[in-house]
């Protein structure tokens, strides 16, 4: 029987082991972030095979409950959760929402496009594709059999001929981006690219090759640390002077449809709310995150809306509630505190 890693410096061993052997099937790493509210206390369960190595870092046997695939949870960051694996992304999802996403207080971490560009620029990473997907599924002026749904991905190489650079640039400028492809150039001649990455916006990441593993968990906890430092500020900042967190919308929201999923309470937005008033086309609405089960209330029109969070609340709806537009309008969702705009 293979022996699983049990401790961080075993997992750091094997992440080094597999991404310096080629980084190809199941040599890939991928890495999830989950955002936690410490008020509810969430643990991994142990009737569902996580068990504690050591202290704040647990291992599960894989979802077939072999030695194959096992995933690492390393909750050393009170705010921030990160999930390590060489599973597949399905069956990685599996877990993770059966596992820990059913827990009250816990969430993903939502990085907007702008945040994924972010990281690129500051770890100085090449741009080597992305992702969209095309549903407008909040967006004014279609009916739902009239909606468009589609996506696509783009792999890019380092020499593109110019029909194609031109075909690409339309396509990052019309579509919203659901993940980031970055690389950076080997340090041997021989070899072209030896660190190859995926971002996505639903928090976590695929690291097809690296030559230096050193470098990718650092990027993992740095990821980390920002986003949580993100919300802290938010949250300190709304403490001494509550306002509402600010959204402008590149294209108009349908907001009949919004007020349909938001009173259902289903999928990603995991607000359960009432709409209670229509000024003109301003819509309120109350309710409460089911992230934590904390009041939170909404105002809403066709390009802008307001967030408001009980002081000491949980923020982790902003980036969730921008990411989450931005996906469904399929354009980009810009969001600002007192005029500053976050997570640019």
């Amino acid at each position: 029987m293979v022996e699983i890693p049990r401790t961080r410096r075993e997992l750091f061993a094997e992440v080094s082991r597999r991404l310096e052997s080629g980084g190809f099937g199941q040599q890939q790493l991928k890495v999830y972030w989950l955002e936690v509210n410490q008020k509810f206390s969430p643990a991994p369960r142990q009737n569902a095979g996580w068990a504690l190595g050591e202290k704040d870092f647990y291992y599960r046997r894989g979802i077939e409950d072999t030695d194959a695939s096992p995933l690492w949870l390393d909750a050393a960051n009170p705010r921030i959760w990160y999930v390590y694996t060489f599973q597949s992304r399905e069956r990685t999802e599996k877990v993770v929402k059966d596992d820990l996403l059913s827990q009250r207080g816990v969430d993903r971490v939502w990085l907007p496009e702008s945040f994924l560009e972010r990281v690129r620029r500051r770890s100085g990473f090449e741009g080597r594709g992305f992702r969209f997907s095309f549903m407008g599924l909040l967006a004014k002026g279609r009916t739902l059999d009239d909606l468009p749904s589609f996506s696509g991905k783009f792999w890019l190489g380092s020499d593109l001929p110019q029909r194609q650079i031109d075909f690409v640039r339309a396509a990052e400028q019309t579509f919203t981006k659901s993940s980031l492809r970055m690389s950076r150039p080997s340090r041997s001649p021989d070899i072209g690219s030896r660190l190859l990455l995926e971002l996505y916006g639903r928090g976590h990441m695929t690291v097809a090759a690296s030559e230096d593993p050193e470098e990718i968990l650092t990027l993992v906890n740095e990821i980390g640390s920002s986003y949580s430092g993100e919300l802290g500020e938010m949250e300190n900042r709304r403490l001494a002077f509550p306002r509402p967190i600010e959204f402008k919308f590149k294209t108009e929201l349908n907001l009949e449809r919004f007020q349909e999923l938001v009173e259902s309470g289903i999928g990603d937005p995991r607000l359960w709310m009432q709409r209670y008033e229509v000024d003109g086309g301003l819509h309120r609405y109350t309710g409460v995150d089911l992230h934590t089960s904390e009041l939170v209330d909404l105002d809403i029109a066709e390009a802008y809306a307001y967030l408001g969070v009980n002081r000491g609340g949980c923020m982790n709806a902003a980036p969730r509630l921008m990411t989450v537009s931005s996906t469904n309008l399929s354009s980009r969702t810009e969001m600002f505190y007192e005029g500053a705009p976050l997570f640019a």
